[in-house]
Protein backbone atom coordinates (compact mmCIF):
# COMPACT_ATOMS: atom_id res chain seq x y z
CA UNK A 1 0.00 0.00 0.00
CA UNK A 2 2.85 2.31 0.84
CA UNK A 3 4.48 1.72 -2.55
CA UNK A 4 1.15 2.37 -4.30
CA UNK A 5 0.90 5.69 -2.46
CA UNK A 6 4.39 6.65 -3.52
CA UNK A 7 3.62 5.67 -7.12
CA UNK A 8 0.59 7.96 -7.10
CA UNK A 9 2.71 10.82 -5.76
CA UNK A 10 5.20 10.21 -8.56
CA UNK A 11 2.47 10.46 -11.16
CA UNK A 12 1.04 13.58 -9.58
CA UNK A 13 4.37 15.44 -9.65
CA UNK A 14 6.02 13.85 -12.66
CA UNK A 15 5.51 16.97 -14.73
CA UNK A 16 7.04 19.34 -12.15
CA UNK A 17 10.31 19.76 -14.11
CA UNK A 18 9.37 18.13 -17.39
CA UNK A 19 9.24 21.49 -19.17
CA UNK A 20 12.97 22.15 -18.81
CA UNK A 21 12.79 23.82 -15.40
CA UNK A 22 15.40 22.05 -13.30
CA UNK A 23 15.64 22.76 -9.53
CA UNK A 24 17.95 25.74 -9.05
CA UNK A 25 18.12 25.83 -5.25
CA UNK A 26 18.56 23.21 -2.57
CA UNK A 27 15.05 23.88 -1.31
CA UNK A 28 13.54 23.11 -4.69
CA UNK A 29 14.95 19.58 -4.73
CA UNK A 30 12.14 17.26 -3.57
CA UNK A 31 12.58 15.60 -0.18
CA UNK A 32 11.83 11.90 -0.07
CA UNK A 33 8.79 11.18 2.15
CA UNK A 34 9.75 9.84 5.56
CA UNK A 35 13.52 10.23 5.03
CA UNK A 36 15.55 11.31 8.08
CA UNK A 37 18.08 14.13 7.73
CA UNK A 38 21.43 12.79 8.94
CA UNK A 39 23.70 15.76 8.23
CA UNK A 40 23.86 19.08 6.38
CA UNK A 41 26.72 21.46 5.73
CA UNK A 42 27.54 24.47 3.60
CA UNK A 43 30.96 26.03 3.10
CA UNK A 44 31.08 29.01 3.15
CA UNK A 45 27.63 30.32 4.01
CA UNK A 46 25.65 32.21 1.40
CA UNK A 47 25.66 35.26 3.69
CA UNK A 48 29.45 35.25 3.85
CA UNK A 49 29.65 34.84 0.10
CA UNK A 50 27.19 37.70 -0.52
CA UNK A 51 29.06 39.98 1.88
CA UNK A 52 32.36 39.24 0.14
CA UNK A 53 33.82 37.81 3.35
CA UNK A 54 34.23 34.28 2.07
CA UNK A 55 37.91 33.37 1.54
CA UNK A 56 37.08 31.35 -1.53
CA UNK A 57 35.06 32.07 -4.67
CA UNK A 58 32.93 28.93 -4.56
CA UNK A 59 30.62 27.20 -2.15
CA UNK A 60 29.34 23.70 -1.56
CA UNK A 61 26.18 22.35 0.00
CA UNK A 62 25.81 18.73 1.03
CA UNK A 63 22.82 17.04 2.66
CA UNK A 64 22.51 13.43 3.69
CA UNK A 65 19.29 11.53 4.44
CA UNK A 66 18.49 7.92 5.32
CA UNK A 67 15.35 5.99 4.44
CA UNK A 68 14.00 2.58 5.35
CA UNK A 69 12.61 2.15 1.82
CA UNK A 70 14.42 0.27 -0.93
CA UNK A 71 16.70 2.15 -3.30
CA UNK A 72 14.43 1.07 -6.18
CA UNK A 73 11.49 2.95 -4.65
CA UNK A 74 13.56 6.03 -3.90
CA UNK A 75 15.03 6.13 -7.43
CA UNK A 76 11.59 5.77 -8.99
CA UNK A 77 10.29 8.60 -6.78
CA UNK A 78 13.02 11.02 -7.87
CA UNK A 79 12.74 10.06 -11.54
CA UNK A 80 9.09 11.04 -11.40
CA UNK A 81 9.48 14.19 -9.34
CA UNK A 82 12.38 15.46 -11.44
CA UNK A 83 10.60 14.61 -14.67
CA UNK A 84 13.33 12.42 -16.15
CA UNK A 85 13.57 8.86 -17.37
CA UNK A 86 15.88 6.27 -15.86
CA UNK A 87 19.04 6.16 -17.95
CA UNK A 88 18.46 9.52 -19.68
CA UNK A 89 21.58 11.44 -20.65
CA UNK A 90 22.02 14.91 -19.21
CA UNK A 91 24.22 17.40 -21.00
CA UNK A 92 27.62 19.11 -21.07
CA UNK A 93 27.68 21.89 -18.49
CA UNK A 94 30.76 23.35 -20.14
CA UNK A 95 28.70 24.29 -23.23
CA UNK A 96 26.09 26.30 -21.32
CA UNK A 97 25.64 30.04 -21.82
CA UNK A 98 24.38 32.32 -19.02
CA UNK A 99 20.77 31.50 -18.22
CA UNK A 100 20.89 28.01 -19.77
CA UNK A 101 20.52 24.61 -18.11
CA UNK A 102 21.16 20.96 -18.95
CA UNK A 103 18.68 18.14 -18.92
CA UNK A 104 18.51 16.00 -15.80
CA UNK A 105 20.60 12.95 -16.50
CA UNK A 106 20.41 9.70 -14.59
CA UNK A 107 22.31 6.45 -14.26
CA UNK A 108 21.68 3.19 -12.41
CA UNK A 109 23.98 0.41 -11.24
CA UNK A 110 22.17 -2.94 -10.86
CA UNK A 111 22.93 -6.02 -8.82
CA UNK A 112 23.96 -9.14 -10.69
CA UNK A 113 21.15 -11.52 -9.80
CA UNK A 114 22.58 -14.54 -11.60
CA UNK A 115 22.43 -17.54 -9.29
CA UNK A 116 19.81 -15.87 -7.09
CA UNK A 117 18.61 -19.27 -5.89
CA UNK A 118 22.06 -19.83 -4.34
CA UNK A 119 22.04 -16.59 -2.32
CA UNK A 120 21.78 -16.86 1.50
CA UNK A 121 18.20 -17.34 2.66
CA UNK A 122 17.90 -13.96 4.41
CA UNK A 123 19.13 -12.09 1.33
CA UNK A 124 16.72 -13.97 -0.93
CA UNK A 125 13.86 -13.21 1.39
CA UNK A 126 14.74 -9.53 1.59
CA UNK A 127 15.21 -8.99 -2.12
CA UNK A 128 12.11 -10.99 -2.99
CA UNK A 129 10.00 -8.41 -1.16
CA UNK A 130 11.61 -5.48 -2.98
CA UNK A 131 10.08 -4.00 -6.13
CA UNK A 132 12.53 -4.16 -9.03
CA UNK A 133 13.46 -0.83 -10.59
CA UNK A 134 13.65 -2.64 -13.95
CA UNK A 135 12.09 -5.96 -14.81
CA UNK A 136 14.84 -6.54 -17.34
CA UNK A 137 17.81 -5.40 -15.21
CA UNK A 138 16.57 -6.33 -11.73
CA UNK A 139 17.26 -4.63 -8.39
CA UNK A 140 19.20 -1.38 -8.22
CA UNK A 141 22.44 -1.11 -6.25
CA UNK A 142 22.59 2.65 -6.70
CA UNK A 143 21.13 5.45 -8.80
CA UNK A 144 22.21 9.00 -9.51
CA UNK A 145 20.64 12.15 -10.97
CA UNK A 146 22.66 15.16 -12.08
CA UNK A 147 22.05 18.50 -13.76
CA UNK A 148 23.64 21.91 -14.09
CA UNK A 149 22.76 25.50 -14.99
CA UNK A 150 24.33 28.94 -15.24
CA UNK A 151 22.74 32.01 -13.73
CA UNK A 152 22.40 35.29 -15.61
CA UNK A 153 25.94 36.27 -14.56
CA UNK A 154 27.39 33.04 -15.88
CA UNK A 155 28.13 31.37 -12.52
CA UNK A 156 27.86 27.59 -13.02
CA UNK A 157 25.87 25.46 -10.55
CA UNK A 158 26.02 21.66 -10.47
CA UNK A 159 23.58 19.34 -8.65
CA UNK A 160 24.34 15.68 -7.92
CA UNK A 161 21.80 13.42 -6.20
CA UNK A 162 23.16 9.99 -5.26
CA UNK A 163 20.96 7.17 -3.97
CA UNK A 164 22.80 4.15 -2.55
CA UNK A 165 21.50 0.84 -1.23
CA UNK A 166 22.53 0.26 2.40
CA UNK A 167 20.64 -2.99 2.91
CA UNK A 168 23.77 -5.15 2.93
CA UNK A 169 26.49 -5.18 5.57
CA UNK A 170 30.21 -5.63 4.99
CA UNK A 171 30.54 -7.10 8.48
CA UNK A 172 27.72 -9.63 7.94
CA UNK A 173 27.29 -10.26 4.19
CA UNK A 174 24.40 -12.68 4.76
CA UNK A 175 22.31 -10.14 6.69
CA UNK A 176 19.61 -8.05 5.03
CA UNK A 177 18.38 -4.81 6.68
CA UNK A 178 16.62 -2.68 4.11
CA UNK A 179 17.77 0.92 3.93
CA UNK A 180 18.84 3.64 1.53
CA UNK A 181 21.21 6.63 1.72
CA UNK A 182 20.30 9.80 -0.17
CA UNK A 183 23.04 12.39 -0.70
CA UNK A 184 22.55 15.78 -2.38
CA UNK A 185 25.65 17.77 -3.38
CA UNK A 186 25.54 21.26 -4.88
CA UNK A 187 28.54 23.22 -6.15
CA UNK A 188 28.71 26.83 -7.31
CA UNK A 189 31.57 28.82 -8.82
CA UNK A 190 31.42 32.63 -8.51
CA UNK A 191 32.84 34.13 -11.70
CA UNK A 192 33.21 37.72 -10.47
CA UNK A 193 35.03 36.78 -7.27
CA UNK A 194 37.21 34.37 -9.19
CA UNK A 195 38.29 37.04 -11.65
CA UNK A 196 38.94 39.50 -8.82
CA UNK A 197 41.01 37.01 -6.85
CA UNK A 198 42.89 35.76 -9.88
CA UNK A 199 43.64 39.19 -11.33
CA UNK A 200 47.43 39.78 -11.12
CA UNK A 201 48.86 42.61 -9.03
CA UNK A 202 50.91 45.40 -10.64
CA UNK A 203 54.08 43.73 -9.38
CA UNK A 204 53.03 40.36 -10.81
CA UNK A 205 52.14 41.99 -14.13
CA UNK A 206 55.57 43.62 -14.29
CA UNK A 207 57.30 40.33 -13.53
CA UNK A 208 55.19 38.62 -16.17
CA UNK A 209 56.17 41.16 -18.82
CA UNK A 210 59.85 40.75 -17.93
CA UNK A 211 59.59 36.99 -18.15
CA UNK A 212 57.75 37.23 -21.46
CA UNK A 213 60.45 39.52 -22.88
CA UNK A 214 63.19 37.11 -21.80
CA UNK A 215 61.24 34.26 -23.32
CA UNK A 216 60.91 36.14 -26.60
CA UNK A 217 64.67 36.80 -26.69
CA UNK A 218 65.36 33.14 -25.98
CA UNK A 219 62.91 32.18 -28.71
CA UNK A 220 64.73 34.33 -31.26
CA UNK A 221 68.06 32.78 -30.29
CA UNK A 222 66.63 29.26 -30.51
CA UNK A 223 65.21 29.99 -33.97
CA UNK A 224 68.58 31.35 -35.07
CA UNK A 225 70.31 28.16 -33.92
CA UNK A 226 67.64 26.04 -35.53
CA UNK A 227 68.03 27.90 -38.84
CA UNK A 228 71.80 27.49 -38.68
CA UNK A 229 71.43 23.76 -38.01
CA UNK A 230 69.00 23.46 -40.92
CA UNK A 231 71.44 25.30 -43.17
CA UNK A 232 74.28 22.97 -42.15
CA UNK A 233 72.07 19.96 -42.78
CA UNK A 234 71.14 21.25 -46.22
CA UNK A 235 74.80 21.91 -47.00
CA UNK A 236 75.74 18.38 -45.90
CA UNK A 237 72.91 16.99 -47.99
CA UNK A 238 74.09 18.90 -51.03
CA UNK A 239 77.69 17.79 -50.42
CA UNK A 240 76.57 14.17 -50.01
CA UNK A 241 74.63 14.38 -53.28
CA UNK A 242 77.64 15.89 -55.05
CA UNK A 243 80.03 13.24 -53.75
CA UNK A 244 77.83 10.17 -53.57
CA UNK A 245 75.05 10.98 -56.01
CA UNK A 246 76.77 9.12 -58.82
CA UNK A 247 78.44 5.75 -58.57
CA UNK A 248 82.22 6.00 -58.95
CA UNK A 249 83.94 4.12 -61.72
CA UNK A 250 86.25 1.26 -60.80
CA UNK A 251 89.17 3.51 -61.77
CA UNK A 252 87.97 6.18 -59.38
CA UNK A 253 87.14 3.60 -56.73
CA UNK A 254 90.49 1.86 -57.02
CA UNK A 255 88.98 -1.59 -56.38
CA UNK A 256 86.88 -3.94 -58.50
CA UNK A 257 83.11 -3.99 -58.06
CA UNK A 258 81.42 -7.35 -57.67
CA UNK A 259 79.47 -8.15 -60.85
CA UNK A 260 75.80 -7.27 -60.44
CA UNK A 261 76.33 -5.28 -57.24
CA UNK A 262 74.10 -2.20 -57.04
CA UNK A 263 75.47 1.12 -55.81
CA UNK A 264 73.58 2.65 -52.86
CA UNK A 265 74.19 6.41 -52.66
CA UNK A 266 72.11 6.90 -49.49
CA UNK A 267 73.93 4.13 -47.64
CA UNK A 268 77.25 5.50 -48.88
CA UNK A 269 76.47 8.96 -47.49
CA UNK A 270 75.17 7.48 -44.24
CA UNK A 271 78.23 5.28 -43.74
CA UNK A 272 80.46 8.27 -44.43
CA UNK A 273 78.63 10.35 -41.86
CA UNK A 274 77.57 12.87 -44.46
CA UNK A 275 81.13 14.18 -44.66
CA UNK A 276 84.34 13.34 -46.49
CA UNK A 277 86.70 14.86 -43.92
CA UNK A 278 87.92 11.47 -42.68
CA UNK A 279 87.48 9.39 -45.77
CA UNK A 280 84.59 7.80 -47.53
CA UNK A 281 82.59 4.61 -47.62
CA UNK A 282 81.12 3.50 -50.92
CA UNK A 283 78.33 0.99 -50.31
CA UNK A 284 76.99 -1.66 -52.67
CA UNK A 285 74.52 -4.47 -52.13
CA UNK A 286 73.93 -7.82 -53.77
CA UNK A 287 70.49 -9.43 -53.75
CA UNK A 288 70.52 -13.13 -53.07
CA UNK A 289 68.80 -15.32 -55.62
CA UNK A 290 67.91 -17.86 -52.97
CA UNK A 291 70.69 -19.20 -50.75
CA UNK A 292 72.07 -16.17 -48.92
CA UNK A 293 75.02 -18.16 -47.57
CA UNK A 294 76.00 -19.14 -51.11
CA UNK A 295 75.86 -15.49 -52.15
CA UNK A 296 78.13 -14.54 -49.24
CA UNK A 297 80.65 -17.19 -50.23
CA UNK A 298 80.59 -16.06 -53.87
CA UNK A 299 81.25 -12.42 -52.87
CA UNK A 300 84.05 -13.23 -50.42
CA UNK A 301 85.73 -15.61 -52.86
CA UNK A 302 85.61 -12.90 -55.55
CA UNK A 303 87.45 -10.42 -53.33
CA UNK A 304 89.96 -13.01 -52.15
CA UNK A 305 90.91 -13.59 -55.78
CA UNK A 306 90.98 -9.89 -56.68
CA UNK A 307 92.85 -8.67 -53.59
CA UNK A 308 95.20 -11.63 -53.22
CA UNK A 309 94.29 -11.49 -49.52
CA UNK A 310 92.64 -14.12 -47.39
CA UNK A 311 89.64 -12.73 -45.60
CA UNK A 312 89.73 -12.02 -41.88
CA UNK A 313 86.49 -13.19 -40.31
CA UNK A 314 84.70 -10.66 -38.14
CA UNK A 315 81.96 -11.22 -35.63
CA UNK A 316 79.41 -8.72 -34.41
CA UNK A 317 76.54 -9.26 -32.00
CA UNK A 318 73.23 -7.47 -31.46
CA UNK A 319 73.23 -5.75 -34.84
CA UNK A 320 71.28 -6.25 -38.05
CA UNK A 321 74.39 -5.50 -40.13
CA UNK A 322 76.81 -8.40 -39.55
CA UNK A 323 80.38 -7.95 -40.88
CA UNK A 324 81.59 -11.36 -41.98
CA UNK A 325 84.76 -10.70 -43.94
CA UNK A 326 87.43 -8.03 -43.92
CA UNK A 327 90.17 -7.35 -46.45
CA UNK A 328 92.84 -5.06 -45.03
CA UNK A 329 94.38 -2.26 -47.11
CA UNK A 330 97.77 -2.41 -48.78
CA UNK A 331 100.62 -2.50 -46.30
CA UNK A 332 104.13 -1.20 -46.85
CA UNK A 333 106.01 -3.59 -49.09
CA UNK A 334 102.78 -5.23 -50.25
CA UNK A 335 102.61 -5.42 -54.04
CA UNK A 336 98.87 -6.03 -54.33
CA UNK A 337 96.82 -3.40 -56.15
CA UNK A 338 94.36 -2.90 -53.28
CA UNK A 339 94.75 0.42 -51.46
CA UNK A 340 91.56 0.39 -49.50
CA UNK A 341 89.68 -1.62 -46.92
CA UNK A 342 86.85 -3.86 -48.11
CA UNK A 343 84.18 -5.24 -45.79
CA UNK A 344 81.58 -7.79 -46.83
CA UNK A 345 78.55 -8.00 -44.55
CA UNK A 346 75.11 -9.53 -44.31
CA UNK A 347 72.06 -7.39 -43.51
CA UNK A 348 69.52 -9.71 -41.93
CA UNK A 349 66.74 -7.12 -42.01
CA UNK A 350 67.07 -6.30 -45.71
CA UNK A 351 68.13 -9.83 -46.69
CA UNK A 352 71.06 -8.57 -48.79
CA UNK A 353 74.84 -8.85 -48.89
CA UNK A 354 76.57 -5.50 -48.42
CA UNK A 355 79.96 -4.47 -49.78
CA UNK A 356 81.69 -1.42 -48.32
CA UNK A 357 84.84 0.10 -49.77
CA UNK A 358 86.45 2.34 -47.16
CA UNK A 359 88.77 4.91 -48.71
CA UNK A 360 91.21 7.11 -46.86
CA UNK A 361 90.75 10.65 -48.25
CA UNK A 362 94.48 11.06 -48.67
CA UNK A 363 94.92 7.91 -50.70
CA UNK A 364 92.62 8.48 -53.64
CA UNK A 365 91.81 11.01 -56.29
CA UNK A 366 88.17 9.95 -56.29
CA UNK A 367 87.40 12.64 -53.74
CA UNK A 368 88.01 15.29 -56.38
CA UNK A 369 85.03 14.27 -58.50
Amino acid sequence: MKFALIASVVLAFSASYAMGQVPKTVGKVPAYPGANLVSARQEPSEAELAAGKAPDFSFAVEKLWSSADAVDQVARFYAGRLGTAIGQEGGDAGELSPGQETKIGSAVDYYDSNGFEDWPQELRAGFSKRPKLSEDEGWARSASFSWAFKNARGDPYSFDLEIVDKSLSDEDPERYRQGTEIRLSVRMFNQERAMALLAPSAEDAKAYEAAKKAQDVAGVEMKKRSDEADARAEAQKAEAERVFGKAPTEAELGVPVYPGAAYDKDESALRSGGSTAHGRCYAYFVKSSGDIHRTIEDVTRFYEQKTKHKRLDLFAKDTSEIPIAYYPPKQEGDKSAIKDEIIVGFNGVKGIVSIWVLKDEGQTEAGGR
